[in-house]
C-alpha cells in the first residue's frame, strides 16, 4: 500500500468514526428529549391532579363552613333576647363539630402533600420499589378512612410495584375521594387489593346511582387528549389520574355488571423483585 493509499485509509476510518460519534450523540439527544417531555408531562398531570384535590376539598369544606356561619348568627339571635343556655350550648357543639371537619379536611391535605417526593423537583424520575399494600394503608391513614361501612380485604402477600410514590398516593387518594362522593354515608365500600395478569390490583367496590354509573363511564371511556373543560374536578381527577397512571405502564378500569356494585380498580406491573 502506498503512502496516498494509506492516507486514504486513515481518513476514511475518522469519517467513520465521527460519522459514528454523531449518530451517537443524535441518539443520546433524542433520548434526552423524549425523557424531558415525559418528565414535563408527568409533572404537569401531577399539577392537574394536585389542583383538582384541592378543588374537590374546597367543595368539601364549603358545607361544615356554611353551617357554622348560620349556628354563628342563631346565637347571635339568642343573644339578642332572652339566652336560651341549652339551645346555645347545642349551637356551640354543632359549631365545634364543624370545625372538626374542616380541619380533618385540612389535616388530609398537609398529611398527603407533607409526602410530596423530593424526585418532583429532581431533573430525573426516582422510581420506588414498594408495597401496594403499604401505600395503599398509608393513603387510609391520612385520609382516616374507618367506620362500619368501609371495609379492607389487603392481599395477604406483599404486591411490590416500581412506582413514583407520591403521584401513586395522590391517584389512591383521589380514587378514594371519588368513591367517597359517589356514594352517601350509608353505603358501604370495600378496598381491596390483588393480583392479576402479573400485575398490582388495587379495587374500589362502592355504591352509586345510575346516573354516576353513567357519568363514570362515559369519563373512563374518553380519548386521553380530549381535555377537561366542563368537567367538574372530581371527574377531571379521574381522567386526570387515567393519563397519570400510564407513566409508570399502569391503567384504570371501571366495571359494572347489572345486580352488581360498581368497582373502579388500578393496575400496576409488578417491579423485577416482585418478578
Amino acid at each position: 500500500m502506498n503512502l496516498a493509499d494509506g492516507l486514504r485509509s486513515v481518513e476514511k476510518k475518522e469519517n467513520q468514526v465521527v460519522e459514528d460519534l454523531e449518530s451517537l450523540l443524535s441518539q443520546i439527544l433524542k433520548k434526552e428529549k423524549q425523557e424531558g417531555k415525559n418528565r414535563f408531562d408527568k409533572l404537569r398531570g401531577v399539577h392537574k391532579l394536585q389542583k383538582s384535590i384541592v378543588r374537590q376539598n374546597m367543595h368539601n369544606a364549603m358545607s361544615p363552613i356554611s353551617a357554622i356561619s348560620g349556628y354563628l348568627e342563631l346565637i347571635n339571635l339568642s343573644l339578642s333576647h332572652e339566652p336560651d343556655v341549652k339551645q346555645i350550648e347545642h349551637y356551640r357543639k354543632q359549631i365545634e363539630a364543624g370545625i372538626g371537619q374542616v380541619n380533618k379536611i385540612l389535616e388530609q391535605l398537609m398529611e398527603i402533600y407533607s409526602d410530596e417526593s423530593d424526585s418532583i423537583s429532581e431533573e430525573s424520575e426516582v422510581l420506588l420499589d414498594v408495597d401496594l399494600n403499604w401505600v395503599v394503608q398509608e393513603v387510609c391513614k391520612q385520609m382516616h378512612c374507618s367506620g362500619p361501612n368501609i371495609g379492607f380485604n389487603f392481599s395477604a402477600q406483599p404486591l411490590y410495584v416500581r412506582t413514583d410514590l407520591f403521584m401513586t398516593k395522590l391517584i389512591i387518594f383521589n380514587l378514594i375521594s371519588y368513591v367517597a362522593k359517589c356514594s352517601s354515608g350509608k353505603d358501604s365500600i370495600e378496598l381491596k387489593t390483588s393480583k392479576s395478569n402479573n400485575m398490582a390490583v388495587f379495587s374500589l367496590e362502592f355504591e352509586a346511582s345510575e346516573k354516576k354509573v353513567n357519568e363514570l363511564t362515559e369519563i373512563m371511556s374518553m380519548e386521553m387528549n380530549e381535555g377537561s373543560k366542563g368537567i367538574n374536578s372530581f371527574n377531571e381527577g379521574i381522567l386526570t389520574s387515567r393519563t397519570l397512571v400510564q407513566q409508570i405502564d399502569g391503567f384504570l378500569d371501571f366495571q359494572s355488571e347489572k345486580d352488581e356494585k360498581p368497582t373502579i380498580s388500578l393496575h400496576i406491573p409488578f417491579s423485577c423483585s416482585e418478578n
